[in-house]
């Protein structure tokens, strides 16, 4: 362990700026979605949340968010961080040739560009 320092990074100072502006914190990114399109922009300036979600929500939500005109909009920005999910095969005692191959194969699938389309049909980059 490492002491911290007595003198927060600057970016700390930004992020606790931020955060006292927060007025809304929900359980649940939909819950607030959903009060954004319910009740305006004049409640909620934006919501953090994934790429998929919001995609998900605008194609079951198209009428309602169709009220707002233009003053409602989803933002997608470049250059998002990547999420990983770590893939591991196991090698243990207890894994048998068969559980390797399989999971040498899903590996395979995961790579693939196959595997690449479809993440992309679900709004994952």
């Amino acid at each position: 362990m490492h002491p911290m320092p007595e003198t927060p990074p600057p970016h700390t100072q930004g992020l606790k700026r931020f955060e006292d502006r927060v007025q809304h914190v929900g359980l649940e990114d939909i819950a607030l979605l959903d009060m954004m399109v319910t009740q305006g922009p004049s409640v909620l300036d934006a919501v953090a949340t994934f790429e998929p979600t919001v995609l998900r929500y605008a194609s079951l939500n198209a009428p309602d968010i169709q009220q707002w005109n233009d003053s409602l909009v989803f933002v997608f920005v470049n250059n998002t961080p990547w999420d990983t999910h770590p893939y591991c095969l196991v090698n243990a005692s207890w894994v048998d040739e068969k559980q390797g191959e399989v999971g040498r194969a899903f590996l395979d699938f995961l790579r693939s560009n196959t595997s690449y389309q479809l993440m992309l049909s679900y709004g994952l980059r």
